[in-house]
């Protein structure tokens, strides 16, 4: 297991722009993770990554663990993507946990061939890693044609995770079936049955309603900035781009400087998620919050990425995690229900409110990005104000009217 000094993980933290008290809960709990981790000196077999899923295991019995799972398993997340960014390397027993040694070959697999991200490469690595764990608990077996069979796949979306929603467990399909693919890719004797088993998981369109707030919330939010300094001046102008604008978390992270027109009164949405440019017309809210920060408050630096850092490398952009914390913070402030915590709230707040307005679902498309309609067509669920135009009375009864018989 590879230790770290808790100072310089505390360090990290704090150059990732996390509050204080967070630094040091974390730095608590990475040190309670790592004094348990060192009693486990004897089982030499198993990597950092796979002692924090032990850890994180809700079945595993550990003295001393802190009882807030959310929040041992974020500040563990954070140690994980700490070791990834420094290269920390893990020295290798002679015998080496064979399941490690297959999960570690295909996270290489992703990141140098598939070209994966970090984020997409851990959230692969930590899901596959549960499912063979349970396969192997159930086989007692090694070898990848006994451990990936029908049975053990079935059971495992079927029996283990029928608790999650269905789009969880299409994702967690979605990993299995890759790392099916990259064993067959290897040469690897895999069950041929696997190839006609739909690892997939039903996830209807249209099947649930989209949350949003209510402009009284939404008022509440805003006015928790406090403008006066210079993070609140920034995250004010975050806050209004995400509602004003509709925008992701990450299309505001990418903003830069010369995506504001302002003879024109447009910004431009270069780097989206479908990869498709979009121009859209700068409200009076956000010009004069972006101006304010920009005139006021944002730090000298060279960086053409709007939203920059203050603390810590200040002067350097905001990631899209600083980006969703600067409106968490804002929700508490603003006092909303501990269950609101989706920064995608606010854009489904704008795109009903434009479908309120009387706004046509093309347009409204055009605004968030979407390349389809059909994407956009959930949002007719939440429009009150157009359901009740084409409501239709309930008939009434009254008492000289047989019961049951409409008048």
């Amino acid at each position: 297991m590879v230790f770290v000094e808790a100072n310089d993980f505390r360090q990290y933290l704090l150059t990732e722009e996390y509050r204080p008290a967070t630094v040091r809960r974390y730095g608590e709990i990475v040190h309670k993770f790592q004094v348990w981790a060192m009693e486990q000196s004897s089982r030499c077999n198993l990597s950092p990554n796979a002692l924090i899923n032990e850890y994180l295991s809700p079945d595993a019995v550990i003295a001393n663990r802190p009882g807030d799972y959310k929040t041992v398993r974020a500040a563990l997340h954070a140690y994980q993507r700490y070791l990834i960014k420094n290269g920390y390397s893990v020295p290798q027993c002679a015998e080496h946990d064979p399941i490690e040694q297959m999960i570690d070959a295909y996270v290489a697999y992703l990141r140098d061939t598939a070209g994966l991200s970090v984020a997409a490469r851990l959230t692969h690595q930590q899901y596959l890693r549960r499912f063979l764990r349970m396969a192997w608990r159930e086989q007692h077996s090694i070898d990848p044609s006994t451990i990936l069979s029908v049975p053990s796949v079935q059971h495992y979306l079927v029996d283990e995770l029928k608790n999650l929603r269905p789009s969880s467990k299409k994702r967690i399909a979605g990993v299995i079936r890759g790392f099916v693919r990259y064993l067959m890719f290897q040469g690897e004797t895999v069950d041929t049955g696997l190839l006609t088993l739909p690892l997939t998981a039903p996830v209807w369109k249209l099947s649930h309603i989209p949350k949003t707030l209510p402009s009284d919330d939404i008022q509440r939010i805003l006015a928790s900035y406090d403008r006066s300094t210079d993070a609140g001046c920034r995250d004010y102008a975050i806050a209004t781009c995400l509602i004003d604008l509709g925008l992701r978390a990450a299309e505001v992270a990418q903003l830069m400087l010369d995506d504001f027109h302002w003879h024109e009164g447009t910004v431009h949405i270069r780097r989206t998620k479908t990869h498709q440019e979009r121009e859209l017309p700068l409200p009076q809210r956000v010009g004069e919050a972006v101006v304010q920060y920009l005139t006021q408050f944002r730090p000298v630096t060279v960086e053409r990425t709007l939203f920059v850092r203050f603390v810590r490398r200040s002067g350097t952009p905001m990631g899209v995690g600083q980006i969703r914390a600067t409106v968490r913070r804002a929700y508490a402030r603003a006092g909303l229900s501990s269950s609101v915590t989706s920064i995608h709230a606010l854009r489904h707040t704008k795109a009903a409110a434009l479908y309120e307005q009387g706004s046509s679902l093309k347009l409204i498309a055009d605004v968030l990005g979407h390349t389809s309609i059909d994407t956009t067509v959930i949002y007719t669920k939440v429009g009150g104000t157009v359901l009740n135009k084409v409501m239709s009375q309930w008939p009434l009864l009254d008492a000289d009217t047989p019961q049951g018989v409409a008048k």
